[in-house]
């Protein structure tokens, strides 16, 4: 079994920083993407979409990502652990559901809203009696979470929330963050007024690259 807040503290004790890839579709060409084959399970959930705005779906991911959150809460960045960056989705499709790329984006700044708030009440995250409670009530309820001092939530390489930063996948990324007309998609978004305000890779939000998909074809090894 993994153990992930030994791995975690681990990676404090060594002087590492964490990107807590939650997903819970993280591809990193995983099986499935790292998602459990159980959700195939057609007379468990019949009407199961995976990675879309289907209501089965959205609860199963934001039940996931506030107990992994839940879990690793003390060695978030904002209470003085390695873990700075989080990620839900990956490469998410550029033809998703607008509802649920917005919501994913949410759900996923509220978690660790939910996370820090647990953690510094005193509770043991996991295992008081109220955290299935607050899971369930909060698994498709992430609409208007807090605008609270969190560690930044990435997204990459396809649809991309508003609240979340755009990140990179590929061999260099360099044109991600030298050309802004080379990957648009990534490094240009509008404003929410319609007004056209572009905004800009190191400008606006930092070059984050998420993937070195280089490997031993590119760099060797």
């Amino acid at each position: 079994a993994v153990d992930l807040k030994k791995f975690v503290a681990l990676a404090g004790d060594v002087g590492l920083f964490v990107n807590l890839r939650v997903g819970p579709y993280v591809c990193a060409e995983w099986k499935f993407g790292g998602l459990p084959l159980w959700l195939m399970n057609n007379t468990k959930y019949p009407t199961l979409r995976l990675r879309t705005n289907e209501p089965t779906w959205m609860a199963l991911t934001g039940d996931w990502f506030q107990r992994v959150t839940y879990e690793v809460a003390e060695f978030l960045a904002p209470l003085g652990g390695p873990i700075v960056l989080t990620q839900v989705e990956n490469e998410l499709a550029w033809d998703a559901p607008v509802e649920y790329v917005e919501w994913a984006g949410t759900m996923a700044r509220a978690a660790l809203v939910n996370a820090v708030h647990k953690a510094t009440s005193g509770l043991s995250a996991g295992t008081s009696d109220d955290t299935d409670e607050i899971v369930a009530k909060n698994s498709l309820a992430f609409t208007n979470a807090e605008d609270a001092r969190i560690i930044p939530v990435l997204m990459c390489e396809g649809s991309v929330s508003k609240n979340t930063v755009p990140a990179c996948n590929g061999p260099t990324c360099a044109e991600y963050l030298t050309d802004q007309h080379s990957r648009a998609d990534m490094n240009i978004e509008s404003d929410d007024d319609g007004s056209g305000y572009e905004k800009k890779v190191l400008v606006d939000y930092p070059g984050v690259w998420t993937e070195n998909e280089g490997g031993y074809q590119t760099w060797g090894g």
